[in-house]
């Protein structure tokens, strides 16, 4: 028995080494580019178009049995190949500086070529849409990418079913993924620094992963990219489906990485096609539902939907870079979207901050073409107040002039100035409308450069930095007429508070004031400078019963109740001054108004006489 056993195992150990002996010889002695033709023969007809090997083939035996292929290139289907890409020639459907197959070895015995795994290195991938929308792919799936001279398969006789493009893991490594439209020009590349994808087979979900970066025309749109997820790729000419797709990476603009599930469907019938079906984006703590539709072309076209419970945009947009350039410089790039693409797009928010706002129902839908965005309605609640209001962008020109159209109603105006100022000026509600135009995305350039007009009507309320009444208890404390020009601080509340509003050259202007309080009025009109905060105006106070009497008490010349001042200074301490000189200058007017009413009278008189004699 143990003689039994020990010749049994003498056996196994002798199998083994014949077996051994046999693999080593099969890649020592076997030259595998005495098959190059006929590998490149077989690829090219179970591919349908043309396999080209520039380098060498070669063996290895560990860790498995395995043959490497280097510079290897896949051509563009003859329909495709003759096509121009401006001046220049399509790039190769595919080309790599190494394949590497790993194969099973039983079958050899049998002379079949069952692959295990394939691995690319190094290589870069170009899927073209020619200008009637049909891709390389699409030619190549349909089985009509033969070129013109390869011999189709004999008639009557079957087809390779190496046609069904079945293979072992896919291993991707230094690989960039190319989509290249060549009606619009457009280029988005994939490059992968690795990517894995399971035993490939048409019609069967796979698992996939990769890590890399997303490019559009060379700029990076998604850097530190990764994804994991299923993938299906038909056999007929059907979209490529991605499930339960899982994608993280950082945009250029954010602070924090993004993370986007959902689906993802590939279709390059007819041209190139990428949508997102329930999708959820993951900003931080901010999650949006996400659909999406994005068609490349002249121009591209982006729909979208987007809702979120809460989106916080201060906290995930990167702070601007303070020596990336002047004020505007990065204008361009940042409108990229706008001119090359076609928005269609509706955006639905609970809690939306931004610069500092918090805006409650917030929603807006958006439309761009030929580089002009429209952003109509927008609306929302924000500062106590309802916001329904436009806005249009136009980013042909070097500096973008930007349009806004808000109006808002029952907004708490103080809340306002001190989000603008930081400082209290005002306290009240009302409404407010508006139209300013202005250039340049940074918000102090474009206030800078806004002009506009609007109206603004305020109800009971406070201003703040300035006591009219106290001017008027000094003035009327005096005994005769004197100027008086001071500051007078503390606050003067009123009734009502409306005008008209106008912006040129970072001045705002002040038209038909009315401030109205139960002892007196104030109108005129008044400036106030964006750059230093400081104000300028003409008014009158027009001062109401008692007060009116006393006044007239202390100088005939203001009988009519009617105080000229000026106001002028920081506006959140101005000095009001009387103005004695616009009152000599008022009556002064008058007097030449009586005498040119008496002149007036004496000529009437002097031509009824004439008239009655005539008569």
């Amino acid at each position: 028995m143990k003689k039994t056993l020990k010749r049994l195992m003498w056996l196994a150990v002798a199998l083994i080494a014949i077996v051994l002996i046999g693999a080593v010889a099969l890649v020592v002695l076997i030259d595998p580019n005495r098959y190059k033709e006929r590998l490149t023969a077989h690829a090219s007809q179970m591919l349908g178009q043309t396999v080209m090997i520039h380098g060498d083939l070669s063996w290895s035996l560990w860790p498995t049995l395995a043959i490497s292929v280097d510079n290897i290139e896949l051509k563009n289907p003859h329909a495709l190949q003759a096509e121009a890409w401006g001046s220049i020639e399509l790039p190769s459907m595919a080309v790599a500086e190494n394949v590497e197959a790993d194969i099973q070895i039983a079958p050899l015995l049998k002379r079949q070529f069952i692959v295990n795994g394939l691995t690319i290195r190094n290589a870069d991938i170009h899927l073209i849409t020619n200008s009637a929308g049909v891709s390389n792919l699409d030619i190549m799936m349909s089985g009509d990418g033969m070129s013109a001279d390869e011999p189709d398969d004999p008639p009557g006789q079957p087809q390779d079913s190496s046609r069904s493009l079945t293979s072992g893991e896919i291993r991707l490594q230094s690989v960039n993924l190319v989509l290249l439209d060549l009606l619009s020009g457009n280029r988005q590349t994939l490059a992968l620094e690795k990517a894995g994808l399971d035993r490939f087979e048409l019609d069967q979900a796979l698992n996939f992963h990769l890590s890399g970066q997303l490019r559009d025309n060379g700029e990076p749109v998604l850097n530190a990219l990764t994804a994991e997820g299923r993938v299906l790729i038909p056999a007929a000419n059907e979209p490529i489906e991605f499930l339960n797709v899982d994608i993280g990476s950082r945009l250029p603009e954010l602070t924090d990485p993004l993370q986007l599930t959902g689906k993802l469907v590939l279709d390059t019938r007819e041209g190139t096609v990428l949508q997102l079906e329930n999708g959820k984006l993951q900003l931080d703590e901010n999650q949006v539902q996400l659909d999406a539709t994005v068609t490349t072309g002249e121009p591209n076209r982006i729909q979208f939907t987007a809702a979120s419970d809460y989106l916080d945009l201060d906290a995930l947009l990167a702070p601007k870079d303070s020596a990336a350039g002047p004020s505007g410089s990065g204008d361009e790039d940042e409108l990229a979207l706008l001119k090359n693409n076609r928005l269609d797009g509706q955006v639905s928010i609970g809690r939306l901050r931004f610069n500092g706002l918090e805006i409650e129902r917030f929603s807006a839908r958006l439309k761009s073409r030929n580089g002009r965005l429209d952003v109509q309605p927008v609306d929302g609640e924000v500062f106590g107040g309802s916001m329904n209001g436009k806005a249009h962008i136009n980013a042909n020109p070097s500096r973008p002039e930007i349009q806004l159209q808000p109006k808002f109603v029952q907004l708490d105006i103080g809340k306002v100035i001190n989000h603008l100022t930081g400082m209290e000026l005002l306290q009240a509600r009302g409404d407010f409308s508006m139209v300013l135009n202005g250039v340049g995305l940074d918000g102090a350039d474009w206030l800078h450069t806004a002009a506009g007009s609007g109206n603004y009507a305020l109800g009971a309320g406070t201003v703040h930095g300035i006591d009219l009444a106290a001017f008027l208890h000094e003035l009327l404390a005096r005994e005769s007429l004197q100027s008086i020009q001071r500051s007078f601080g503390g606050s003067t509340d009123f009734s009502s508070f409306s005008g008209q509003l106008n912006a040129e050259d970072g001045r705002l202007h002040f038209t038909d004031i009315e401030l109205r309080s139960a002892r007196f009025d104030l109108v005129g009109n008044g400036n106030l400078a964006l750059s230093d905060a400081s104000i300028s105006g003409s008014f009158d106070l027009h001062l109401k019963d008692d007060l009116k009497i006393r006044l007239a008490e202390l100088s005939s010349q203001l009988n009519d109740g009617i105080v000229p001042l000026t106001i002028d200074g920081n506006v959140a301490s101005p000095s009001i001054r009387f103005d004695v000189a616009q009152l000599a200058q008022r009556r002064a007017g008058d007097t030449l108004d009586e005498k040119a009413d008496e002149l007036k009278d004496k000529l009437r008189e002097k031509l009824l006489k004439r008239l009655g004699r005539d008569g």
